[in-house]
């Protein structure tokens, strides 16, 4: 039973009872809905498949002046009962610890998915090398910053150093993929564009194990401090530190994108390949520089990731952080940077929670956000539909 005061747990009933009405009675409507304007067999599967085919039907299929209202009700009660469970079985004081907990990661998730959204968005390009290009540059990183590092062990030396060496190192690392792999190839179909990613990323997995071989390194905390919350819970201040500056950084890319000549070069090939070429714009520089600005981001989620979180250094970290990072884009649209940052944090405060209710499924929750979202709304929820001529 919970510890909450007894008004917040019937409260959390209260709202659980909403939700499930609202949900039960927005499914009962859709029933009714597709029973007098679609075929049969719509009907047939939104009565046999109670409010999974219904939530997919309302959102993408339905043709109908209620379908926005149906659409609330399906979702926003779904959402109330959710809520209103985790309100009314569990500790306020561990839910609010552990949504904070999840918004934080959620930034260096945000800040991983930006930069793949970024090559996709200047190139058509899905970066399946991405995770291993962060290991490489984490790894400079952690030569910068010790040297030859014993597995274990941490070592005391300037992160103000190894940041002025590693942030150049991987802007260079971003530079050699587009001139050496990408370049030669832009004209080719995408497929081979991206059969070619995943050869340069078992390239740098060989690359990895023959320097750093299969060991767990240590990355030494950039502050290695804790903050006390309420009733005991206490958060990482290397986690604060790394949201604070994911922000930063954030609000600083999108106030370049918007306001500089570059930014403005950036987003116009982004949009039109063939016009930006018309009026004048080197678009080959800007695919360079937006390969060497995504590597950044690279490195400095792969750094954040490895001293404000448990993970260790090694060969195959970063392919979880990966996996999140595409679950991010997905739920806020691949086609949409600040849809990166809202899919992070809603993907970090959402699996958190996940991993305290049900932690059995905590592994595998980035790829049923996936396959839920590629289900319920492809496009993502910021993300929208494009036509190229070809």
């Amino acid at each position: 039973m919970s510890n909450l005061p007894i008004v917040l747990v019937v409260l959390g009933d209260f709202i659980e009872s909403i939700g499930a009405i609202l949900v039960f009675a927005s499914w009962a409507a859709t029933v009714v809905v597709s029973y007098k304007i679609e075929r049969r067999k719509i009907f047939l599967m939104n009565l046999c498949l109670p409010f999974l085919f219904s939530m997919y039907y309302v959102i993408e299929k339905m043709r109908h002046k209620f379908a926005r209202y149906l659409t609330w009700g399906l979702y926003g009660g779904f959402g109330l009962l959710i809520f209103g469970y985790i309100l009314s079985a569990h500790s306020m004081s561990l839910v609010g610890y552990l949504f904070i907990d999840g918004v934080l990661k959620g930034c260096i998730y945000a800040l991983m998915a930006f930069g793949l959204i970024l090559i996709f968005k200047t190139t058509d390009l899905v970066n399946f090398a991405q995770a291993d290009m962060t290991m490489i540059v984490t790894f400079l990183a952690l030569t910068f910053i010790g040297g030859e590092v014993t597995p274990g062990q941490s070592t005391d030396s300037s992160f103000i150093l190894m940041w002025a060496l590693a942030i150049p190192a991987a802007g260079l690392v971003g530079i050699f993929t587009e001139r050496v792999l990408i370049r030669p190839i832009r004209n080719e179909p995408i497929l081979s564009q991206i059969i070619a990613t995943m050869g340069y990323a078992l390239f740098l997995g060989g690359i990895g194990q023959a320097f750093w071989h299969t060991a767990d390194y240590n990355f030494p905390p950039q502050i290695g401090t804790e903050v006390g919350l309420w009733s005991g819970w206490k958060l990482s201040s290397d986690l604060i530190f790394a949201a604070f500056w994911t922000v930063l950084i954030i609000t600083i890319l999108a106030l370049f994108f918007k306001y500089t000549l570059v930014g403005v070069a950036l987003r116009a090939t982004a949009q039109n390949l063939v016009t930006a070429r018309l009026m004048g714009i080197n678009t080959s520089l800007v695919f360079m520089l937006s390969w060497a600005v995504a590597s950044i981001l690279m490195l400095i989620a792969g750094v954040f990731y490895v001293t404000s979180t448990e993970a260790k250094l090694s060969i195959i970290t970063m392919g979880p952080l990966m996996i999140k990072a595409f679950s991010a884009a997905v739920l806020g649209g691949f086609t949409s940077l600040p849809g990166a940052v809202i899919g992070g944090i809603i993907l970090g405060a959402s699996e958190a929670i996940v991993a305290f209710i049900a932690p059995e499924i905590a592994s595998i929750f980035p790829f049923l956000l996936i396959i839920l979202v590629l289900i319920i709304k492809p496009n993502g929820l910021f993300g929208h539909y494009s036509q190229k001529k070809v």
